[in-house]
């Protein structure tokens, strides 16, 4: 059976394994799930069950500029204000 390797809610890898004891007897420091039909991928998040997919490039923009947006109504950007 395949099976996710997850770590800090992100899967790292997925591996073939005889069960999910062996699995787990093999990789003690990894949250294991199994594999339901190719429903995620290395570098996908997980958390309370859920796959999502990692950001995208334009995803990390967006919230790059979300983020200097936040910063300057907060007063907390450097060139604010002056």
């Amino acid at each position: 059976m395949n099976v996710y390797l997850i770590k800090n809610n992100i899967v790292e890898n997925v591996v073939v394994v005889d069960s999910m004891e062996s699995a787990q007897d093999l990789f003690p420091d990894y949250i294991i799930v199994g594999v339901a039909d190719n429903e995620a991928g290395i570098g996908w998040t997980y958390a309370e069950g859920l796959f999502a997919p990692p950001a995208s490039d334009d995803t990390l923009e967006q919230l790059g500029e979300l983020q200097k947006a936040f910063a300057i109504i907060e007063g907390t950007d450097e060139g604010a204000g002056a």
